[in-house]
């Protein structure tokens, strides 16, 4: 919904408004680093448990293999 009034300095009005984007803006970006930081944690979990089991299946192998020696 828009609303017309008369502005007196519309400069003025113009600066408040860029400065509340400017403001809006810096939050979001500070939320979406957040949200990237959190995305790349849950990544490195992920890839870290991956590696993890992928070892162990390596590891019994080996041992299977050499047990067979």
């Amino acid at each position: 919904m828009k609303i017309f009034a008369r502005v007196d300095n519309p400069a003025a009005v113009l600066r408040q408004r860029l400065e509340a984007l400017a403001s809006q803006l810096a939050e979001l970006e500070s939320l979406r680093d957040r949200v990237d930081r959190e995305e790349n944690h849950q990544r490195e979990l992920r890839q870290s448990g991956y590696l993890r089991r992928r070892a162990s299946s390596e590891c019994n192998r080996a041992v299977a293999a050499t047990s067979q020696i």
